[in-house]
C-alpha cells in the first residue's frame, strides 16, 4: 500500500507539471481566454509638470506660442505652423479599420465621434458620447536625419464607418494654432454630431512616449478656453 501511494503521488506530481507547462504555453500564445474586463496596455495621461513625466520632444525652431491657453500644447501648436488646406484628400474612414499614417517629423489629424487607436501594443479608447467630437493630433517621431524609416502606423478601429476624417499633415515643427482653432469652431456646425456638436474634446498623442494630453472646449464662443480632462471615461 505504501509503495502504491508513492507511485500515485509521482503520477499526480508529473501530471501537475505537464498541466502547468500547458497553461504557460497557452498564455504565451494568446490562446488562453482572458478574464472579463481584463485591462489592455494603454497610453497614459501625462502633463509636462507631472513629477517624473517623460518630456515630449519640442522643436528647436522658434515660434510664437504666447496665444496658447494651456502650456500642455506648447510642443505641438504654434505660429507659424503647418495646416491642411482645401486641397487635403481626407480619408473618410469608411472601412472597418483605418491605418493612420503618422509621418516622421510630422503629425496626423483625426476628427471622429469615438474610436480605439492602437500602436505598438498600446490602445487609446475614445468612447462615443452624444454631442461630443474628438479632434486628435498624433505626434510622430522626430526626424533623426538618418536613413531609418520612422514613419508610424496607428490603427483606428471600433468607430462608426464614414463618420470620421483623417489626414497626415505636411512635415513641420508645429501645427498652426490658428488652423486648429478653425477646426474647433467648425465642429460646432452641421453636419457634425447631427446638427452641430455641443462639446469638442482635444486629444494630443505623443507616439514616442505613448502618452497623451486632453482637454474639452465647451463653447464655440471661446475656442481657446481649454479645460484639462483628468481621465477619459
Amino acid at each position: 500500500m505504501h509503495g502504491g501511494a508513492k507511485m500515485l503521488r509521482r503520477i499526480f506530481a508529473g501530471t501537475g507539471v505537464v498541466l502547468l507547462a500547458l497553461v504557460l504555453v497557452l498564455a504565451a500564445t494568446g490562446m488562453f481566454p482572458q478574464a472579463a474586463g481584463a485591462q489592455q496596455p494603454g497610453f497614459s495621461l501625462a502633463w509636462p509638470e507631472d513629477q517624473g513625466a517623460t518630456k515630449w520632444y519640442r522643436s528647436p525652431f522658434t515660434a510664437t506660442t504666447d496665444s496658447l491657453v494651456d502650456q500642455g500644447a506648447l510642443e505641438t501648436l504654434a505660429e507659424p505652423g503647418v495646416l491642411l488646406d482645401a486641397t487635403a484628400a481626407y480619408d473618410h474612414m469608411s472601412a472597418a479599420d483605418t491605418p493612420v499614417l503618422v509621418p516622421e517629423g510630422a503629425y496626423a489629424y483625426v476628427a471622429i465621434g469615438g474610436a480605439t487607436f492602437s500602436h505598438d501594443g498600446a490602445n487609446l479608447v475614445l468612447p462615443n458620447e452624444e454631442g461630443n467630437i474628438y479632434l486628435v493630433l498624433f505626434r510622430g517621431y522626430p526626424d533623426d536625419a538618418t536613413n531609418a524609416d520612422l514613419n508610424q502606423i496607428v490603427l483606428a478601429s471600433k468607430y462608426v464607418r464614414g463618420t470620421g476624417i483623417y489626414d497626415a499633415l505636411p512635415a513641420g515643427a508645429y501645427i498652426s494654432l490658428g488652423w486648429f482653432t478653425q477646426q474647433i469652431l467648425a465642429s460646432y456646425g452641421d453636419p457634425n454630431c447631427g446638427s452641430g456638436c455641443q462639446r469638442v474634446t482635444i486629444v494630443i498623442v505623443d507616439l514616442p512616449t505613448h502618452t497623451y494630453r486632453t482637454w474639452t472646449v465647451e463653447s464655440a464662443k471661446a475656442p481657446r478656453d481649454w479645460t484639462r480632462v483628468v481621465a477619459l471615461k
